[in-house]
């Protein structure tokens, strides 16, 4: 049997064919994943985002609660620069700086 979040994932991709099919224009098929898509990762509780300008590049620290303060995560997010951003990113990461104790840099 297939686990709650696999269900979730396949509705998800099912639902982005239907919208492929539909004709929309490539831009618009991106925009409607990177909303839909980050709705199905949960919040990790006790993590701050903070929103910087890194040098004209837009990023965002990854901050859990208690974090080490002498290692960080720097983390490029996927999408081959056609897709995905910092924000729908942020919850994955977030994951990751918790479980592992320390603070990321996601950026774009």
């Amino acid at each position: 049997m297939t686990s709650s979040a696999a269900q979730a994932n396949k509705r998800h991709y099912e639902a982005l064919a239907k919208v492929v099919a539909s004709g929309p224009s490539p831009e618009e098929q991106i925009e409607w994943n990177d909303i839909h898509w980050t709705a199905l990762a949960a919040e990790p509780g006790g993590v701050d985002y903070i929103e910087i300008d890194a040098d004209g590049i837009r990023a965002m620290w990854v901050q859990p609660k208690g974090a080490a303060e002498d290692r960080v995560i720097f983390y490029a997010h996927g999408g081959g620069f056609v897709s995905g951003s910092i924000y729908t990113h942020r919850k994955m990461v977030g994951h990751l700086a918790k479980a592992t104790g320390c603070r990321a840099l996601l950026f774009d």
